[in-house]
């Protein structure tokens, strides 16, 4: 009996066109090439990873499953990030409370495929180094306090940074938000 019965060799053929024909076929079977999909579904009601040794998940906002679709995401500044009387990360937090952002699942999806991330996103209109906030996951240490994670482009790739929230939050430390 075979496996997949309701497959016709019309089918067949088709995939294998689609792949490169039977030179294709033998590179995915080797594991010198792979299949990548279209749409990307990311979980952001998962379990974040924590990345530092002794960190804990102080909040997490569960966001549902979401396709990745970089024109349907901005990145946002608040108007106090700038001029004399720069936020904090606690008064950001408190402001983030009343609108939609992204939590750290989405960050670490992005690191896991570095080639969705927007190239714009690397720096600000001034030319300095953007780190991207997925304020929907505040993290805790037990030497630092508490603690949001990011996105920044540093030595040629995309890393994961963190900031402690008793930190000023200036112009190149957008937060990742959906467009409305």
């Amino acid at each position: 009996m075979i496996k997949y019965s309701k497959v016709d060799l019309g089918q067949i053929e088709a995939l294998l066109n689609n792949v490169g024909g039977e030179k294709g076929m033998k590179a995915l079977l080797s594991g010198k090439a792979v299949i990548m999909y279209k749409e990307h579904v990311v979980d952001l009601d998962s379990k974040p990873l924590i990345r530092y040794g002794n960190w804990e998940i102080r909040s997490h906002h569960s966001g549902g499953k979401i396709i990745w679709d970089p024109s349907k995401v901005k990145l946002f500044v608040h108007k106090r990030q700038s001029g004399e009387n720069i936020m904090t990360g606690r008064e950001l937090e408190s402001y983030f409370d009343t609108i939609k952002v992204f939590n750290a699942n989405l960050l670490d999806y992005l690191l896991d495929h570095p080639y969705l991330i927007p190239e714009e996103w690397k720096k600000d209109q001034d030319g300095n180094m953007n780190h991207i906030f997925f304020w929907d996951t505040i993290y805790i240490d037990g030497v630092k306090g508490l603690h949001v994670r990011c996105l920044e482009f540093m030595g040629g790739h995309w890393r994961d940074g963190a900031y402690s929230l008793n930190k000023k939050f200036n112009l190149n430390c957008p937060a990742l938000v959906p467009i409305d």
